[in-house]
């Protein structure tokens, strides 16, 4: 790091967090994070070796605190206190006790400028950190196509496909994608003309064991002229013909949106499959909330477990305002459907909403988890979130530019999710939505609920490369792949791998046939409240309870106040009318 990168330091500054306990040092600022360096620390050099990784919650008091900028949700300041209130992605929240007013400005405004500071991709934290791991080898090349993908490959009905090696057929798409074996590029490419985004329908899991297919798209493009693309129909029902061992003539198509959304896109020029010119295939609606509520229901959900109620009706009702756990309830209810009908009635299905790059992925992402053992490893989950997520275009940069407050970004695609809003947490309900299995089935996977929480922290804020940028086509373009470092080379590292295990795992092939009624769903407080102390929740619980009883009690004194002295207007008044009459 250069020395023209700091900024003048500022002594004497305190800072206190839920995850570690006071700490008094210097204070620098780069143009990475905040630093702090213990009086028993060097604050000399420009490099920041040494430096805790700014991402990880296991802070080690030995050495300098970092507060990287990308993990900063919000920033206030106390004027009367001169404190500074930092809100992380990581539900942590930090506290900085500055010597005076002018310093706590100084480094407020500071902090405000770099959140608001629209950076380049290269000047991302990923592109100068590099971490120590045992293991060498390069992480990026872990998961080339997939190990399950892999094994079609062997299968002479299957072809590895590069149409879309420089990403001008579909820029969401990775360069190379599996496609049966008796499909020719030109097809491929004018699919991809009919399908939002140009998500022509690609392979998300083969499902081995009944010979299907789970599909994934963006919506077809009819308009209100219903128009038809033979290509595209060609494509689906070289598909339905790959079913190996289907009982039906007939496959399925899930549009993830209401009646109502996918009337209104056909007015906009996108629409849905007709019976008439797919009739292999049997569509149907399964709506899943739409991106742009997901913010406000997660704000909700974080307000209801963080906040003492004095009473469990009380709590109940919040937890149902929220409807966050009727959005798990839908993801599963759905990737369970998705799952029967590749598993029970053998046919294969394809997702799509609008442009197939949210909800979508939740959907296929759980549906596989449910049926596939090798989804429920280690390295098979891995692979899983690599393909479906980072692989298959979620947009990372935008959905998790902030936890919960709006984005001033504006979508760089066209589409009502992109349009409506940019930050939602798709992923985090993908993870819940999982747990939520694990939970049920707690000894059907290699690892425990820590890797959910790793990958959900650095979805948002990271110190790897593959949760940059919002397509393979942005992370090519800005040489993510040889300037930073892969997530998965971190976790193949037996030093870290040892804190994901489940030690009680056991090899379960079959199929997780989940309850999805609401009250096997609960709220995934173990990740959202993992930095709240138990304790002080507990004593603040017992104290909005004992508030809620003073409540209680003075009304009932002031009721028993009222009806005294009603009594002894009634008992004054009888003792009047009585003198009277004698």
């Amino acid at each position: 790091m250069n020395e023209e990168d700091w900024i003048p330091m500022v002594e004497r500054v305190r800072i206190t967090s839920q995850i570690h306990q006071s700490r008094i040092g210097t204070l620098l600022v780069n143009t990475h994070c905040l630093l702090l360096f213990d009086a028993s620390h060097e604050s000399g050099g420009s490099g920041d070796s040494g430096v805790e990784d700014p991402v990880d919650s296991a802070l080690e008091p030995d050495k300098p605190l970092a507060i990287l900028f990308q993990l900063i949700d919000a920033a206030d300041l106390n004027p009367n206190t001169f404190v500074i209130t930092l809100t992380t992605k990581h539900f942590v929240t930090f506290k900085l006790f500055m010597p005076n007013l002018n310093d706590a400005r100084s480094i407020l405004n500071v902090i405000n400028s770099q959140l608001a500071l629209a950076r380049d991709v290269t000047d991302s934290y990923p592109f100068h950190h590099i971490h120590n791991c045992d293991n060498l080898s390069d992480g990026w090349l872990n998961f080339p196509t997939g190990d399950e993908m892999n094994a079609l490959l062997s299968q002479p009905k299957w072809r590895l496909s590069s149409v879309n090696s420089k990403f001008n057929v579909c820029p969401s798409y990775p360069p190379k994608i599996i496609v049966p074996a008796a499909l020719d590029d030109e097809t491929i490419i004018e699919s991809a003309k009919f399908r939002e985004g140009g998500r022509f329908p690609v392979l998300a899991f083969y499902y081995t064991a009944r010979g299907t297919a789970l599909l994934r798209s963006g919506q077809p493009l009819p308009g209100n002229g219903l128009k038809r693309s033979k290509a595209d129909e060609a494509l689906l029902n070289q598909f339905a013909s790959m079913a190996a061992h289907s009982a039906a003539n007939y496959c399925y198509i899930l549009d993830t949106r209401s009646q109502t959304d996918a009337c209104n896109d056909r007015l906009k020029g996108g629409g849905f499959e007709s019976d008439s010119h797919y009739p292999r295939y049997h569509y149907f609606q399964r709506p899943t909330e739409r991106v742009c509520n997901l913010l406000d229901s997660f704000t909700k959900l974080l307000e209801c477990v963080k906040t003492p109620y004095p009473t469990v009706e009380k709590y109940l009702g919040a937890l149902e305002g929220s409807r966050w756990l009727d959005h798990v309830k839908t993801v599963l209810s759905n990737a369970c459907l998705v799952a029967q009908c590749l598993h029970r009635e053998k046919t294969s299905v394809l997702v799509h909403g609008f442009e197939g790059r949210d909800t979508t992925l939740c959907i296929t992402t759980v549906s596989q988890v449910i049926l596939s053992v090798q989804c429920r490893t280690i390295r098979g989950f891995q692979n899983l979130i690599d393909r479906e997520w980072v692989k298959s275009g979620y947009r990372f940069e935008q959905r998790h530019a902030s936890l919960l407050r709006q984005s001033s970004q504006n979508s760089g695609a066209g589409g009502r999710e992109s349009r409506n809003v940019t930050v939602a947490p798709v992923f985090l309900l993908c993870l819940d939505t999982i747990w939520q299995i694990m939970r049920n089935f707690p000894n059907c996977f290699e690892f425990n609920e820590s890797l959910l929480h790793y990958l959900a922290e650095h979805s948002y804020a990271s110190s790897f490369g593959n949760f940059l940028c919002n397509s393979e086509a942005e992370r090519t373009s800005n040489a993510v792949y040889s300037r930073t470092q892969s997530i998965w080379q971190h976790l193949s590292d037996p030093k870290q791998l040892t804190r994901f295990l489940n030690p009680l795992f056991s090899r379960f092939k079959g199929v997780l046939w989940c309850a999805v009624s609401p009250e096997f769903l609960t709220p995934w407080t173990s990740f959202y409240l993992r930095h709240t102390d138990p304790e002080r929740l507990f004593m603040d619980a017992k104290a909005a309870r004992a508030k809620e009883r003073n409540k209680l009690l003075i009304k009932e004194v002031r009721r028993l106040r009222s009806d005294a002295a009603q009594l002894s207007q009634r008992l004054a008044a009888k003792h009047a009318a009585t003198a009277a009459s004698s």
